[in-house]
């Protein structure tokens, strides 16, 4: 939605607000955290990192668990954004956990619901024959949260985010392999950031990945 010029000079004090969370954080190493699980790296076309132990690995199963996802914020993002805010317009500890509370139902759902079909049996409890995913993101780093305050901000940025995920399998309560992707909201448009956007744009990172999950599975 194009922003009218009135409310586009105010929209750049809160464009340099986010400017900060633009800057890549430094990630680290899944390698180095797969081989302290015991797995190593397996070339693949799917994932960014693929780790495994030796062995069948995760093929042939078609019960799947998926258990619930956790969130984590990259280090010092609610500093980050709140850096330069006048106090009524800071985003707040409570907000913050909204938004990693909704996420985390939205990465469980987008990968049961991509996995739940003809191919795949998605079942409530972990058990014998049965594959469970847990899932994790970290480094999630919301460049243009929306805040409420008592005149009007406008949150601008020239994409909603970006994450990384972390996808455990494990067999009989064992990890058997691991799973790394990072992931980036591919609009660069910039434009205003609302709740409702950022909740779109990030289940729409999350689909493309839920796709990867599920054509790892099926070969």
């Amino acid at each position: 939605e194009p922003i009218p010029m009135n409310a586009f000079l105010r929209a750049i004090a809160a464009l340099s607000l986010v400017a900060t969370s633009l800057s890549p954080a430094r990630a680290a190493d899944p390698a180095e955290a797969a081989a302290k699980a015991g797995l190593v790296p397996v070339a693949q076309e799917h994932f960014d990192h693929y780790f495994s132990r030796p062995g069948p690995g995760i093929d042939g199963f078609r019960m799947l668990h998926v258990e619930a996802c956790t969130v984590e914020f990259r280090k010092h993002w609610l500093r980050d954004q709140n850096r330069g805010r006048p106090l009524s317009s800071r985003v707040t500890e409570r907000e913050a956990d909204r938004i990693r509370e909704r996420l985390a139902a939205t990465c469980r759902e987008t990968l049961v619901e991509e996995l739940t079909g003809a191919t795949f049996n998605v079942v409530a409890e972990a058990g014998e024959g049965v594959l469970t995913l847990r899932p994790a993101i970290v480094e999630f780093d919301l460049f243009a949260p929306e805040v409420d305050a008592p005149t009007q901000v406008r949150s601008v940025s020239p994409s909603a985010g970006e994450m990384t995920l972390n996808l455990d399998f494990i067999v009989d309560g064992s990890l058997v392999a691991r799973a790394v992707d990072r992931l980036r909201d591919r609009d660069s448009t910039l434009r205003q950031r609302t709740r409702v956007s950022n909740e779109f744009d990030t289940r729409a990172m999350l689909k493309r990945w839920t796709g990867h999950v599920r054509e790892a599975l099926a070969d």
